[in-house]
């Protein structure tokens, strides 16, 4: 058993509130650290209101057994320094609950119990803050340099630092050679999260993890940290390739997702029902193509493969242009709907889905989003999702608009009888209606 490890979580938002949460019912005592104040106050509080289904009642929990503090800087928290704790790295993992994450006296003491090779690290610092482009498609990772900026001066020998952030390749080891100037026996790591918005708690401990150091005792302690309390595989790299899988994998979406995007714009131009060309297509044994949609969005898709074109512009070609290609998208289907606008003459239209994806709850970065306050420029748009407040239902919106246009496929809205949408112009960009 080890004594209780201490985590600095540097960032409060998307990934790290529920890690932090998770954490602190897994044999940690958390330090959660975010700059704005106003969300500090509300975790404080017991008052934020998330879209994960389980993150009120862990994070309520975590607060009451008082293994999660909040704080807007980290010089507000009393810095636990003490000597390096035992850090277990081995075959065996966390618990085999379904759901190890709920909080509770038997699983903080399971969550540090490990074998096999003993490794030394003090405490870990865990950075998860947005990483964004600037209007002309750069790295900004301004968030990132800020966290690291304001614990330099907290860190000690043998603490361990890991990144979460999706970052460009080789920035792991540019911070830890900028930490290491001052403090030379630092251990530092990127290990990018894999989660999707609605479902985060459950990826969190079920999927599989990539971690690299910037040296091989860095990839030791990073791995043993996340073997400590994920149930997924965690496999061991160096932070470069760590780096690059995220980037890679988001890229590949983009890439598989513009093609449908693309071949559906072609077979609108040639009459041809796109919707039944990829279910026949999809029949051959080796081929499996996308559903098309309004584009792509969302926290990491529009913004990851940014990174590669920026570090390789002269060969990233591919990629560049599979960004295009789905920023066309959105401006296509503006254009399809105010053409149909104009000839009809329609007083108002049905937007179905505000979403960036089908059936979640999240609209950072919406395509559907952007094309409706386009839209709303020209006629009057009614807006409908379940999964947004104040929206209109279904039945409302048809009884009003002329046109129903089909922006996200969320599973409600193939339950609209279609005695709704008789008499109207239906345009679904995204198999919303199907």
């Amino acid at each position: 058993m080890t004594k209780n490890k201490i985590v600095y979580a540097i960032g409060l938002g998307r990934i790290g509130l529920p890690m932090s949460a998770l954490l602190a019912t897994r044999g940690f005592t958390v330090h959660g650290i975010d700059p704005n104040k106003v969300e500090g106050r509300k975790i404080r509080a017991n008052g934020f209101d998330p879209l994960e289904p389980l993150l009120e009642q862990t994070l309520k929990g975590a607060l009451e057994s008082q293994s999660l503090h909040v704080a807007t800087h980290i010089s507000h928290v009393k810095k636990h320094s003490e000597k390096p704790v035992l850090s277990l790295s081995g075959s065996s993992k966390a618990t085999d609950r379904e759901e190890p994450f709920l909080s509770s006296a038997d699983n903080r003491e399971e969550g540090m119990k490990k074998n096999s090779r003993l490794q030394f690290f003090r405490n870990v610092f865990l950075i998860a803050v947005p990483t964004l482009i600037d209007q002309s498609n750069r790295p900004d990772l301004s968030q990132l340099y800020l966290a690291i900026e304001s614990i330099q001066s907290h860190l000690e020998s043998e603490d361990l630092v890991i990144i979460e952030s999706t970052c460009p390749i080789g920035t792991t080891e540019k911070v830890a050679s900028d930490l290491k100037k001052s403090i030379p026996n630092l251990y530092v790591a990127h290990c990018p999260e894999r989660v999707i918005p609605g479902n985060i708690f459950h990826e969190l401990v079920h999927n599989d993890r990539v971690v690299g150091g910037v040296d091989e005792p860095s990839t030791l302690h990073a791995t043993a940290f996340y073997e400590s309390f994920i149930l997924g595989r965690v496999f061991s790299t160096d932070s470069r390739t760590a780096e690059g899988v995220k980037l890679a994998e988001n890229a590949y979406r983009d890439l598989n997702i513009a093609f449908a995007n693309e071949l559906s714009m072609i077979a609108e131009k040639k009459g041809v029902d796109i919707h039944e060309l990829i279910q026949l297509a999809n029949r051959h044994p080796r081929v499996q193509i996308l559903t098309p949609g309004a584009g792509v969005g969302g926290h990491c898709i529009p913004i990851d493969p940014w990174y590669l074109v920026h570090s390789a512009p002269d060969l990233a070609e591919l990629i560049s242009t599979s960004r295009a290609v789905n920023e066309k998208k959105v401006r296509w289907i503006i254009e399809q709907v105010k053409e149909n606008v104009r000839e009809s003459q329609a007083k108002a239209i049905a937007c179905f889905g505000l979403t960036y994806k089908a059936n979640v709850p999240d609209t950072l970065e919406s395509p559907a989003l952007q094309i409706i306050e386009e839209l709303e420029k020209v006629c009057e748009v009614l807006r409908v999702d379940p999964y947004v407040s104040k929206p209109y239902s279904p039945e409302e919106a048809l009884a009003h608009a002329d046109i129903a246009v089909g922006l996200v496929a969320h599973d409600q809205f193939l339950q609209i009888p279609s005695k709704h949408f008789s008499g109207k112009i239906i345009l679904d960009f995204a198999g919303a209606f199907r």
